[in-house]
């Protein structure tokens, strides 16, 4: 019963972590071709290298510190609390 919870709880967490990433993606897509102007229709494959890497380089930021921020707030709380593991 206990694995089944913790199996699920898991899979809510990827859930959540992916729709997180997919709307950070979007929303950068869609703030790249408003501001270089340029709609889908107009959208060729010369351009289309560039913007993935806007989109990349976009996000990226925001990846760093989902991946980041737990961690310093584990190493925080291990400090404070003096455990023995961040888990």
């Amino acid at each position: 019963m206990l694995r089944m919870k913790l199996e699920s709880e898991h899979f809510r967490r990827r859930l959540v972590l992916g729709l997180l990433v997919g709307m950070l993606l979007l929303l950068s897509g869609v703030a790249e071709l408003h501001h270089r102007r340029v709609s889908l229709a107009d959208l060729d494959s010369s351009m289309a290298g560039g913007l993935v890497l806007a989109i990349v380089g976009n996000v990226l930021p925001a990846l760093v510190a989902l991946f980041v921020i737990p961690r310093l707030a584990a190493r925080f709380i291990r400090a404070l609390y003096d455990t023995k593991d961040l888990q």
